[in-house]
């Protein structure tokens, strides 16, 4: 356990150096939970158009459910590093013991209503009978077994924050591993596993999400000793929950719109045929390939940025927001020339179909000049997240989607040109990033010069 080493140099030492062996560590975990999709729509893509598009209408609503994951993860991560900012061991682990339960309940509730109303959920969205029979079959299984990928989500960020990098990534890997060894077994069979198809793809999902945990939540034990009676699970039950909802609320308000812009982006692409819709499938998964440096540089900010909150070192925060913007500004503008030139290559991966190769690689191109607007933007919520400011960094996500991405993406129907929800995403990105600069240098100053607490 000496990488806890790793969670310390978060409030001293090397800014940078913190950064990038965090961030170097992390590439494996972001890699696996980029590939865990990408693995799913390759083996589902054999299976014919259908199926490909189906992942597509799949994708939005598995967004929108982690999404409520994600919140409630960031919460307690935020919280757990709060208090270990503030050398407060008993807090912590009060908040994470509380943190894991309270998720589980709501992976219960959630996997069972959405079971149960899949079908009728889809039907008034999905058109075309054979994709929604598809949709259905993944979904299903899906939503009955999410609560395995809540409790990675969890898992995962508060390892993270307590130090433990590489450990986290061993566990992410792992999963993707096996997802990578179940996927084809389970959807086109072997031995005395038979043909499961879609259903299959769900199914193996859901194992591979189920390792992670494992792992996670016996080195959270150790490091927080969660079940001693110091913690006393019963002890300020009410009142972590009650921190742990109010700060999780507003979180999910801000990260709930993507998954609903992607939903609105989808119905929009629907308008043009489900060949569009399946290109834009290819294009998701390859896009989060390009994320997976910055997001590994990413994924050590929240807890940086929270625990030095915690213990009040502002300086040390601004010196860390013009790092990681600066990092994300120069990496992303780099893989969009990779991109661009190697856009046709890329989409050809999922798919051999003439018209979803060419929509897809045009739609690659124009797309991925702004990848590094939106790590420029993504980085600047974290900052207000990290900061016990979980309402202003929502309110610039739902700026972003709905005043800037959506009225332009929308230009598609009103010249019945695909090609504007390409274009509408790019200059929509930009905007947001120009935003959350100004304003996150402003908040920082003002932290600094104590005009905010």
């Amino acid at each position: 356990m000496n990488e806890k080493k790793t969670g310390e140099n978060y409030l001293e030492g090397s800014i940078l150096k913190t950064m990038l062996s965090t961030g170097i560590a992390m590439i494996p975990a972001t890699l696996a939970m980029s590939l865990f999709h990408i693995v799913d729509t390759y083996f589902v893509g054999k299976l014919g158009l259908e199926a490909l598009a189906a992942m597509g209408f799949c994708f939005p609503i598995v967004n929108f459910i982690s999404c409520i994951y994600h919140s409630i993860s960031t919460a307690v991560m935020t919280l757990l590093s709060h208090a270990l900012g503030r050398k407060d061991e008993e807090d912590a682990a009060r908040v994470v013991l509380h943190g894991i339960i309270f998720m589980l309940i709501i992976a219960v509730v959630l996997g069972i209503a959405g079971a149960l109303l899949c079908r009728p959920l889809f039907g008034l969205w999905v058109e075309t009978p054979e994709v929604l029979d598809y949709v259905v079959q993944f979904m299903i299984i899906w939503f009955l077994g999410n609560f395995s990928i809540s409790l990675c989500m969890c898992g995962h960020k508060l390892v993270l924050s307590l130090g433990y990098a590489k450990a986290a990534a061993n566990w992410m890997l792992l999963g993707l591993v096996l997802n990578a060894i179940l996927e084809p077994i389970f959807i086109f069979g072997l031995g005395i596993i038979p043909p499961l198809e879609m259903y299959g793809a769900a199914i193996a999902t859901v194992i591979a999400q189920s390792v992670t945990p494992i792992g996670c939540l016996y080195i959270i034990n150790k490091r927080l000793n969660l079940w001693s009676k110091r913690t006393n699970i019963g002890l300020h039950w009410h009142e972590n929950v009650t921190r742990i909802t109010k700060y999780s609320i507003p979180v999910l308000l801000g990260m709930i719109i993507m998954p609903v812009a992607g939903f609105i982006m989808t119905s929009m692409a629907q308008h043009f045929g489900d060949n569009v819709v399946a290109a834009m499938s290819c294009i998701s998964r390859i896009e989060t390939l390009a994320f997976v440096v910055p997001m590994s540089i990413g994924m050590a900010l929240v807890p940086m940025f929270a625990q030095n909150y915690g213990a009040k070192q502002f300086e040390r925060i601004d010196k860390i927001r013009k790092m990681a913007q600066s990092f994300a500004l120069v990496f992303l503008l780099i893989v969009a020339v990779l991109y661009t030139i190697f856009a046709q290559n890329l989409i050809g991966i999922f798919t051999d179909d003439p018209e979803v190769l060419s929509i897809g690689a045009f739609g690659l191109i124009v797309i991925c000049w702004g990848y590094a607007a939106q790590e420029v933007h993504r980085f600047g919520t974290f900052l207000y997240n990290g900061c016990n400011r979980p309402g202003p960094s929502a309110f610039f996500n739902i700026i972003k989607i709905f005043v800037f991405m959506v009225p332009l993406c929308a230009l598609c129907l009103v010249f019945d040109d695909v090609n504007w929800i390409f274009y509408g995403r790019l200059i929509g990105e930009i905007l947001a990033a120009i935003m959350l600069v100004y304003f996150s240098r402003r908040l920082v100053k003002r932290l600094i010069a104590g005009t905010e607490k």
